[in-house]
């Protein structure tokens, strides 16, 4: 997927984009396209919180590009999720740019405003029994020079295209996430995963909101080291440490 900066007349935006050529795609890979961008849509429509990125609108479109010599036609199908801009960029950016600096944590009073928004965004996603699956420093949108209503930096808790209902697998209209993995299947990134997940990838046992705070564990220590969890291990020590 890509990010696209917009404008809704004076608001300033952002394009969430993602495209699949039709040709050689087989009728689940257009379905699974589809559904996802559905998905992902109906779960930010789902969450209305100061800390979880806004929700403005979506597109799903197909068009045809032609080749520069125009001999080729190829179909495209392009899906759009128009969302809130935080200026600021990624938390993984600044913690990036504050390691740089010769910085070995971040700033104690900003960690301590990050992790409760953070807390109060899984807070509102839990009330409604939705996984995230995939917490980390790179999914949390941070504004250092912007103030929320608090007086504190803005922070946003975004990419849900991994989130599912606790109970998607119980039903299977494409409202209800066809195309998107249960909650019994290894999803999310490797160094955030909790044992749980990982144990899905052999055992496909079903798991629940508590993975979320796991992973919020270790963006925790993010906050604290400046550090990927595990960052002294390979993937392969993490996969047999938490088996």
């Amino acid at each position: 997927s890509s990010l696209i900066r917009c404008k809704l007349g004076s608001t300033e935006a952002v394009v969430k984009m993602r495209t699949l050529e039709v040709s050689g795609a087989s009728l689940d890979d257009i379905r699974t396209f589809e559904y996802t961008c559905l998905g992902e849509v109906r779960i930010l429509g789902a969450l209305k919180h100061d800390c979880i990125v806004e929700l403005y609108g979506h597109e799903i479109s197909s068009k045809w590009i032609t080749s520069e010599n125009g001999d080729e036609h190829r179909r495209v199908l392009q899906s759009s999720i128009l969302m809130e801009h935080i200026k600021g960029g990624s938390l993984k950016g600044h913690i990036e740019k504050l390691s740089e600096a010769g910085k070995h944590h971040v700033p104690m009073d900003l960690a301590l405003s990050i992790a409760r928004d953070i807390s109060g965004a899984l807070m509102e996603l839990h009330s409604k029994d939705i996984i995230h699956r995939d917490i980390k420093s790179e999914n949390v949108l941070i504004d250092l020079d912007n103030q929320s209503a608090n007086g504190e930096a803005i922070v946003k808790l975004c990419d849900f295209d991994r989130a599912v209902p606790l109970r998607s697998h119980l039903h299977g209209c494409c409202i209800a996430h066809v195309g998107i993995p249960p909650p019994n299947i290894c999803v999310g990134t490797p160094r955030w995963m909790s044992p749980e997940v990982f144990r899905a990838m052999h055992e496909q046992n079903f798991y629940g909101l508590e993975v979320d705070i796991w992973s919020f564990g270790c963006l925790i220590f993010e906050l604290l080291t400046l550090q990927n969890p595990y960052f002294d291990l390979s993937e392969l020590q993490i996969h047999e440490s938490l088996q």
